[in-house]
């Protein structure tokens, strides 16, 4: 058997296993942390790699790359456990609100990075941006009719070697609110329990994502593309339900929601067309887990 491919049977053993537990909620872990420890130690490969062209033993080669497998991981809860204590936020950047304003619009465009949404009631502004100083943050703003879109991104070329960066948007709930969030390996929670979501679109590479939604708003869109990602949705429990996914390995509780088959690929609930609120939601997924929770 090569040596390669028992490092790498090893990797994918240790990374499917954080990843069960995770998604059991035995092991509280973010598999985006990962990511955090290797950009950190990403200098121990050159170490084991100089060590094996001197020494040139198969056993020793093994054992080194298992070594240094186990203190990634091991790094990883460390930055897992500390990672309150390293957010070092900037001053709040305000966006102002236009007259007339009814709609709001957040494009946020990210590379590496975790980030919270959450609603403030404002009578001045559209939003507010917070984010550590490891984030380097781009914004724009504009007006149509009585729509106000706002945009945050990072810029790539400072973030590449840097995935710490942590981002806070709180958003204006006295608006109608539709969210495009396109982002690679990232961590989101979006908490709009006290947002009117109209429409949500979700764009994601790898890494996990969080929502949390109220029932203020009549029909909510939400269409999500992942690659390999765990996502959770938080639906009120009176909140109709329509489903329609397509994946090719993903974990799932859509079974035990209790939903039938309206046509071909689509599950909705019962009496979806007398609730008062509904989600109607798509989601298309490479390799991940997706639930969906009643509260």
């Amino acid at each position: 058997m090569k040596k390669r491919n028992v490092i790498f049977g090893i990797v994918l053993i240790a990374l499917g296993l954080i990843w069960l537990l995770s998604n059991m909620d035995i092991l509280n872990f973010d598999l985006f942390i990962l990511i955090d420890s290797l950009f950190d130690l990403w200098p121990l490969i050159l170490i084991v790699i100089g060590i094996n062209i001197i020494f040139k033993n198969k056993i020793l080669n093994t054992a080194l790359w298992i070594i240094f497998i186990i203190i990634v991981i091991a790094y990883g809860f460390f930055i897992n456990d500390t990672n309150d204590v390293k957010n070092d936020y900037s001053e709040d950047l305000l966006v102002e609100m236009s007259e007339g304003i009814i709609k709001g619009e957040l494009d946020i465009d990210l590379g590496a990075a975790k980030y919270n949404i959450n609603s403030y009631n404002s009578q001045t502004s559209l939003a507010k941006i917070s984010s550590n100083n490891r984030f380097n943050h781009n914004y724009e703003s504009g007006t149509s009719n009585n729509s106000q879109r706002v945009n945050v991104s990072n810029d790539m070329s400072n973030n590449i070697f840097n995935n710490k960066s942590n981002l806070d948007i709180d958003i204006n709930n006295k608006l109608i609110w539709n969210i495009d969030v396109d982002s690679g390996a990232s961590s989101g929670k979006l908490n709009l329990k006290n947002v009117k979501v109209q429409k949500i679109d979700l764009d994601l590479g790898a890494g996990k994502m969080d929502i949390d939604f109220g029932d203020l708003h009549s029909t909510s869109y939400v269409n999500i593309e992942s690659g390999a990602s765990s996502i959770v949705l938080n639906v009120p429990t009176d909140a109709g339900l329509k489903i329609e996914m397509d994946g090719a390995l993903n974990s799932t509780n859509i079974d035990d929601l209790g939903l039938i088959e309206s046509e071909e690929d689509v599950l909705i609930s019962k009496d979806y067309v007398k609730k008062d609120t509904n989600f109607d939601i798509k989601v298309d997924m490479g390799v991940g887990s997706f639930k969906i929770n009643r509260y």
